[in-house]
């Protein structure tokens, strides 16, 4: 999941960089050692920190899946989780405060795949190939294109954050929707008629008047869009995914079978409660969602392949939820340790899938029965509906300067579909303010 804040580091005042360097030490404060300059908690433990977005719980459901699987640790390292702000771009931001501070970094930090080429280009990333080469055999595809970067592996994967499409099966078929053959843009709008027909309050999406932010990114990362050339110049004005892209949720919201209601607010929880939204095309992470927002509809609800919208044929949300370890990391051999057992073994693997419903990654993980059986939400549709959508994941080419490109080209899509311009138009002014505020995105400055 991601969020629509973000923000790249540009140049300040020397009024305004002040600023930032107090509140940078403000906020990784925490990173410190404890006072004893060996980082050590008590009885000997190794103290880490973590910083995640959104809440600890992430760290605490690692935690004590670490700890169902290796009991040992438990006498090892004390883990701290630390919140970088709302999303992963508020995580990046804090890096780069961290980093413009010269300030310690915290011993693991999660981001998105959407960072990574940033901070991989910075070099401030720990190279972890001796613990991803061992197991590297064992690991699909996504997971492998995930951890790597540049001939090395970078990063150890959390959540590989495939498409999958969440529908209620009992109004889908007392209105005689059958997803599977669903299979494009025409089909998915003749379906959410027909359910209208028949549930005249409920709709087959949501699409508000803000684009949420990982709407567009799904669809791109599918059809082979891009926002520069090979030689970094912002090309997204004549890009034909781009334009395939806006021009389908365009016509998606204009065909009326959408309800206007932004993704992640009040209205959105309540409206997947009370049946105003009937299906949703998202990610594998809403899984962990719905049931907090519907606990009564267990058994409702279903999993699916996306139809193919704007030729998006698979792809993925951000590519995936990724952790790396800073070189300033004062814990390195330990960080890798934790993550190595968390998700590199098949016992880790498989306790942090029961305890916080992480898909994994492992191919030996992915045979075990617990993997295969039932959701207790969606049933048996959810396993398979994510097999599938495992075997077409697609990661976008982003570029150092990923988190500013998305919110401008997710500032475009929200204008282009309250018609505040022509697609020309609109495309035309986000490169325009791209190659302002950027210029080339690979050229260090």
């Amino acid at each position: 999941m991601t969020a629509e804040k973000t923000g790249v580091l540009q140049r300040r005042s020397m009024i305004a960089l002040i600023s930032v360097l107090l509140l940078a030490t403000f906020v990784f404060a925490g990173c410190s050692d404890s006072g004893d300059g060996k980082g050590a908690a008590e009885g000997g433990k190794v103290k880490l920190t973590w910083m995640v977005w959104g809440s600890t719980e992430t760290v605490e459901k690692a935690t004590e899946s670490l700890f169902k699987a290796y009991p040992d640790m438990k006498d090892k390292v004390e883990i701290e989780g630390l919140v970088g702000g709302a999303g992963d771009p508020d995580v990046a931001k804090k890096l780069r405060l961290a980093l413009a501070a010269n300030e310690d970094m915290p011993d693991i930090v999660m981001l998105n795949r959407t960072q990574l080429t940033e901070f991989a280009e910075a070099g401030i990333l720990e190279d972890l190939t001796d613990v991803i080469k061992p197991v590297q055999g064992n690991l699909t595809q996504a997971a492998i294109e995930l951890a790597g970067y540049k001939g090395k592996f970078v990063t150890i994967p959390y959540e590989i954050k495939t498409k999958i499409w969440f529908y209620r099966k009992d109004m889908f078929d007392a209105a005689g929707i059958d997803p599977t053959k669903v299979k494009n843009l025409d089909d998915f709008i003749a379906a959410g008629k027909k359910l209208r027909e028949k549930f005249p309050d409920s709709s087959i999406w949501n699409l508000g008047k803000q684009a949420a932010g990982y709407n567009l990114g799904m669809i791109v990362s599918g059809n082979g869009a891009k926002f520069t050339n090979d030689q970094g110049d912002y090309i997204i004005a004549t890009d034909p995914g781009v334009k395939k892209a806006f021009d389908m949720f365009k016509q998606l919201k204009d065909s009326g079978v959408t309800v206007e209601i932004n993704d992640f607010t009040p209205d959105w929880e309540k409206g997947f409660a009370n049946n105003t939204i009937a299906s949703s095309l998202i990610s594998n992470w809403f899984k962990n969602f719905l049931p907090k927002y519907a606990p009564d509809q267990a058994g409702k609800w279903a999993a699916t392949e996306w139809p193919i919208l704007a030729d998006a044929d698979g792809g993925s949300e951000a590519g995936g939820s990724i952790f790396i370890i800073p070189t300033k990391g004062k814990h390195k051999k330990e960080a890798k340790d934790v993550l190595s057992k968390l998700l590199l073994t098949k016992q880790g693997a498989l306790a942090l899938n029961e305890i916080r419903s992480i898909t994994p990654y492992l191919k030996d993980a992915l045979q075990d029965p617990q993997i295969q059986q039932p959701h207790k939400f969606f049933g048996a549709s959810l396993p398979l509906a994510e097999s599938k959508a495992l075997e077409k994941v697609k990661v976008f080419s982003f570029s150092p300067a990923a988190d500013l490109e998305r919110s401008t080209m997710n500032e475009a899509l929200s204008k282009y579909l309250n018609g505040a311009g022509s697609l020309d138009q609109i495309l035309k002014q986000a490169e325009t303010d791209l190659k302002n505020q950027i210029g080339n995105p690979y050229k260090k400055k």
